[in-house]
């Protein structure tokens, strides 16, 4: 262990571990990002193959999931359930890329991401939202089109291409935190769609549900992530 007296700023406090410009404070770690690829630390969940399926990817009984591998693509076969992840998470930051099928006139592609099985960013053909003349729109109410928090938060803006066409979700993650069973912090999610703020740091509410405002949170530190097949 070597440590070094140089000059420095401010001392440590009750919120700062560290003096300001503390020269034996640790480095960042050092990571490489090709142009237009993967962070070397980045845990690759779906790399277009069968095998990565096999490897990372669960029923929710835990058995083999049922989707299947088309022209490198991860596609959700209806009525199989979601896709869940062999390995737990907590605080992440995901990068997930998907599209809505053009003829799912019915559904509009609707899915979802679920963090820790409980807390859902929305997927959906939200690309032309209207007016209707029933208390429905065409691609769903305000806080259930893509990007939202479902059933909580709206996106700021609606960036949604069309059916047919990639699109992706940038999300960072934090989990609720407890001191023992006490609740301290309820969690939150940043989100960018196709590269666009629509979720800034938004607290949870509790868990994301149809048609409810429930007050429970995660209780496990971590959990599996789910796509949704809906």
């Amino acid at each position: 262990c070597v440590v070094v007296a140089e000059p420095s700023g401010d001392r440590p406090d009750a919120r700062h571990a560290w003096s300001v410009h503390d020269v034996n404070r640790p480095d960042p770690v050092k990571i490489t990002v090709p142009q237009n690829g993967i962070p070397s630390d980045a845990i690759v969940l779906f790399d277009g193959t069968a095998e990565s399926v096999r490897k990372n990817w669960r029923s929710r009984a835990g058995e083999a999931s049922k989707w299947t591998v088309k022209d490198g693509t991860f596609v959700c076969v209806p009525g199989s359930g979601p896709a869940v992840t062999a390995e737990k998470f907590a605080d992440c930051q995901l990068h997930i890329e998907w599209k809505t099928p053009v003829d799912d006139v019915e559904g509009w592609g609707n899915s979802g991401v679920i963090f820790m099985g409980q807390y859902e960013i929305q997927i959906l053909d939200s690309s032309a939202i209207e007016p209707s003349k029933s208390p429905w729109k065409p691609a769903n109410y305000a806080d259930g089109q893509a990007g939202a928090v479902y059933g909580q938060n709206p996106p700021l803006v609606n960036p949604c291409r069309k059916p047919g066409e990639w699109q992706s979700y940038d999300i960072v993650f934090h989990p609720p935190v407890r001191e023992g069973r006490r609740l301290v912090d309820p969690g939150s999610i940043t989100v960018f769609f196709n590269g666009v703020l629509v979720q800034d740091d938004f607290p949870f509410q509790g868990t994301t549900t149809w048609c409810r405002r429930l007050k429970t949170h995660a209780e496990a530190p971590e959990a599996p992530l789910y796509l949704q097949d809906h």
